[in-house]
């Protein structure tokens, strides 16, 4: 058998070992809860001579708003939103950021994050922004050690 024929041979095994595997998982994990969501955490990283902007925060729990308001940034600052009524369940969160400052509103759900190998019984949303584009991103943990200290309520 020649190089190409082993190869070909090898490939052909290889696919037919993995048909039918591309949805990503068994019944079981498609259709487990997202895990609760602890808390949302900023970082505004715009230029202090840039003033002030306003952020305005949508958030949806299992596909109903739960929240809605406006934080005004101006330079770096930190804000954190926990403790509230809305958070903690097991249940499909999306939040949409939106500025003057930025082009489109920016939108996340916890189910864009692979939330596998959780420190915690929760995770934490958090958005770093400046003047050109929001960045989020997901901590694996929600507890109040682990929370940044330098913190603004």
């Amino acid at each position: 058998m020649n190089r190409r024929q082993i190869l070909l041979t090898l490939g052909g095994g290889v696919a037919a070992g993995v048909v039918g595997c591309s949805g990503g998982g068994t019944e079981e994990t498609e259709t487990a809860a997202s895990p609760p969501l602890g808390g949302i955490y900023f970082w505004s990283n715009i230029a202090a001579d840039a003033g002030p902007v306003d952020v305005d925060l949508t958030v949806e729990k299992n596909g109903s708003q739960v929240f809605e308001t406006t934080y005004e940034f101006d330079g770096e600052e930190t804000r954190k939103l926990y403790d509230t009524n809305w958070l903690g369940e097991a249940v499909p969160y999306t939040v949409t950021l939106a500025s003057d400052a930025h082009d489109e509103p920016t939108t996340v759900s916890s189910t864009d994050f692979d939330l596998q190998g959780l420190d915690d019984d929760c995770w934490t949303l958090f958005v770093m922004f400046d003047s050109s584009q929001f960045s989020p991103g997901a901590w694996l943990t929600c507890t109040p050690e682990s929370r940044p200290t330098t913190v603004d309520d």
